[in-house]
């Protein structure tokens, strides 16, 4: 937990600062992270999909980056049960690289999107259900990617809990 708190405020001390960040393929990140989690979702009992446009690249802190997408596939995991679906996908909009991350899991409780991404904040229904957590991965997610630029968006949807970066596009042209 001290670790997740530290990673917190390190990337929200250093929001807005460019020093540290190096071009990053975040195509490839977001694949090799999508290679480490789907064979776990896929022994849960979920449907898995994911498509990545290659080469799409962003000025960034690749650890951080992976970080990011780690605590967010982990939710995602942890909350879904057997039968229901997770998406990934990265595409190009231009200017920004939209990374999204779909469940069709319980879905946030209404009451909790607009503190979903402060520190410490849990659903009780949760609590109820035994699932551990210290209520600081949306809090991390949020953290890099204001570090990076990026941003943060929970779109509603009729089921299940969507997650949405739109990341600078770094020009590969220069």
């Amino acid at each position: 937990m001290f670790d997740s708190l530290f990673d917190i405020s390190r990337a929200e001390a250093d929001q807005g600062f460019g020093g540290g960040l190096v071009p990053v393929d975040l195509s490839a990140v977001a694949s090799e992270m999508w290679e480490l989690y789907e064979p776990l979702a896929e022994d849960k009992g979920l449907f898995c999909s994911a498509e990545v446009a290659p080469g799409l690249s962003v000025l960034g802190d690749r650890n951080l980056i992976a970080q990011g997408l780690a605590n967010l596939l982990d939710n995602a995991i942890k909350y879904c049960a057997a039968g229901d679906t997770l998406a990934l996908s990265l595409t190009s909009t231009g200017d920004r690289h939209l990374l999204r991350l779909a469940d069709g899991g319980p879905g946030l409780p209404e009451e909790l999107r607009d503190e979903a991404f402060d520190r410490f904040t849990r659903a009780d229904r949760d609590r109820a259900r035994g699932i551990k957590g210290h209520g600081l991965g949306l809090a991390l997610v949020r953290a890099i990617a204001a570090r990076h630029g990026a941003r943060l968006t929970l779109p509603v949807v009729a089921k299940g809990l969507t997650v949405e970066i739109a990341w600078p596009a770094l020009d590969p042209t220069g």
